[in-house]
C-alpha cells in the first residue's frame, strides 16, 4: 500500500500544539480598567526602551511586535511544563517534611502594589520558621550553571543568582509587602536545566532596601520616558531612552544578548519582541 502524503507537517503540529497553550490573563496590559502595571519580569530585561516601545505596541498599535522564533516558543513551552511540575512539587512538599515548619502561602498569584504601577507574580511564597521566602522559577540552557557560578566568582557575589533575577525577586518582595505579605527578606530562585531537569536553588538576601529602591527607580524612570514619549508623538517627534550600550553592533560580540536579532535579513529579535523596531538607525538613541 502507498504512503498517502500527510495534509500536514511536524512543524504545523508544534505551532497548533503552542497555539493551544492557554494565555495567562496576567500578561494582559492593559488592565479590564485601562491601567498600564509595569510588570516585574520586564524590569529584569534592563532596557526602558525596550518598556517603553512595548507599551506604545500594546497601547497603540502603532508599532509592530517581532514574532517569536519557533525554538524561543518551544523553549517557553517547555519552561511552563516545568514549571508547573514545580508547582505540584511545591504543594505537595509539606507532606513529606511531617513535623518541618514550612508552610506554602501562595502559588502563582498575581499582587498589584498599592502606590505604585508594579505587579508581580511569584513562582511562590514560603513561610519557613516563621520567615516569608519567596521563590521563582527560571529554566536554563546545559552548562548555564558552570557559567553563572563563573561570573558569580568573577564578580564577587555571593550567590550564584543573576542579579537581574535578584532584581525581580525584589520587586515581587515590594509588591507582596505592600500587600501585607512580609516582611519578605529572603529569596530563592530554582534553577532548572531544561534537557536533564537538574536542580539549582541559590539563596537571594531581600533584607536590604538597596534592591527594592532600584526597583523603584526604574518604575520611575519608565513612567517618565513614557509620559516624554507620548508628549512627543502629540508634537510629531519620536522621543524615546537611549538603547543598550552596543545595541547596534553588526555581530555578537560587543552586542548585549538581549539585542541580538533572529537573522540578519528580518532583523527580528532573538529575545526582544521590539528589536527591528528598536535598532532602526533612522530612530534616536
Amino acid at each position: 500500500m502507498a504512503i498517502a502524503p500527510l495534509l500536514f507537517s511536524a512543524e504545523d503540529l508544534m505551532l497548533a500544539v503552542l497555539d493551544s497553550q492557554a494565555q495567562d490573563s496576567y500578561f494582559s496590559n492593559p488592565d479590564a480598567t485601562g491601567k498600564w502595571w509595569w510588570h516585574a519580569s520586564s524590569l529584569a530585561f534592563g532596557c526602558i526602551r525596550r518598556m517603553v516601545l512595548e507599551r506604545a505596541c500594546r497601547t497603540t498599535g502603532a508599532i509592530p511586535l517581532d514574532p517569536t522564533p519557533l525554538d524561543g516558543r518551544m523553549n517557553m513551552l517547555i519552561g511552563t511544563l516545568w514549571h508547573e511540575a514545580v508547582e505540584r512539587g511545591v504543594r505537595y512538599l509539606p507532606t513529606i517534611l511531617p513535623g518541618a515548619s514550612v508552610e506554602v502561602l501562595h502559588v502563582e498569584e498575581a499582587f498589584y502594589h498599592k502606590d505604585i504601577p508594579l505587579v508581580a507574580k511569584p513562582d511562590g511564597v514560603f513561610r519557613i520558621n516563621g520567615r516569608i521566602v519567596v521563590y521563582d522559577i527560571k529554566t536554563e540552557k546545559t552548562n548555564s550553571a558552570k557559567y553563572r557560578a563563573q561570573e558569580a566568582r568573577d564578580e564577587g557575589r555571593h550567590t550564584t543568582a543573576k542579579p537581574d533575577h535578584q532584581l525581580q525577586l525584589a520587586a515581587q518582595a515590594l509588591c507582596l509587602e505592600s500587600n501585607g505579605v512580609g516582611p519578605v527578606e529572603q529569596g530563592m530562585i530554582y534553577y532548572i536545566e531544561r534537557n536533564n531537569g537538574w536542580l539549582e536553588a541559590p539563596p537571594v538576601d531581600l533584607s536590604g532596601s538597596i534592591q527594592r529602591l532600584q526597583v523603584k527607580r526604574i518604575v520611575d524612570q519608565a513612567e517618565a520616558a513614557w509620559a516624554a514619549f507620548v508628549q512627543g508623538s502629540k508634537e510629531g517627534r519620536v522621543v524615546l531612552p537611549p538603547r543598550l550600550p552596543g545595541a547596534l553592533e553588526a555581530g555578537r560580540d560587543g552586542k548585549p544578548w538581549n539585542c541580538r536579532v533572529q537573522s540578519t535579513q528580518t532583523k527580528h529579535g532573538k529575545y526582544c519582541t521590539v528589536a527591528s523596531f528598536c535598532q532602526d538607525r533612522r530612530l534616536p538613541g
